[in-house]
């Protein structure tokens, strides 16, 4: 009993392996597509496929090559045209995939602080998305109050 379920453990953990391998194989062939169509590598579409790129090397064991990618994905992250709070968004994604890779390798220093630099990011974005939200919840009740105001006239 106990040797069947350890194999089906390894056989899940193979299956998982392709699956982590399939994944990469797809992200670097968008990466490429997207190269050959011009693309600059500060795009979104690069960055999120990059990102996800660097998290199946890592989950496949081969983190110094994630560490390169995740890296260059942070400085891509930086540079995203748009608004400010949707490259914050990137950035903290970026800093996070880079704390996996650290945190796989063992420097778990280096790990913290870029996981502490996402999440910090991701409480700004928070803070900007909710005070949009209070701001256009004033402008909507403006509105009715001009209408009612109106309405009476």
């Amino acid at each position: 009993m106990h040797c069947k379920h350890v194999l089906s453990v390894l056989n899940a953990h193979s299956t998982l392996m392709c699956r982590y391998a399939e994944v990469e194989s797809n992200c670097r062939r968008v990466v490429w597509i997207y190269q050959q169509l011009g693309t600059p590598t500060n795009s979104k579409p690069v960055t999120v496929a990059s990102t996800m790129q660097a998290l199946a090397l890592v989950l496949l064991g081969r983190a110094s090559e994630a560490e390169m990618i995740a890296n260059s994905c942070l400085e891509a992250a930086k540079q995203l045209p748009g608004p400010a709070a949707e490259r914050s968004s990137f950035m903290a994604s970026c800093y996070n995939c880079l704390g996996e890779v650290l945190r796989e390798m063992g420097r778990l220093a280096e790990a913290e602080a870029a996981a502490r630099e996402g999440l910090a990011l991701r409480t700004k974005v928070s803070r900007q998305l909710l005070n949009l939200q209070q701001v256009s919840m004033q402008a909507v009740n403006a509105q009715t109050d001009c209408k009612h105001i109106f309405l009476r006239s």
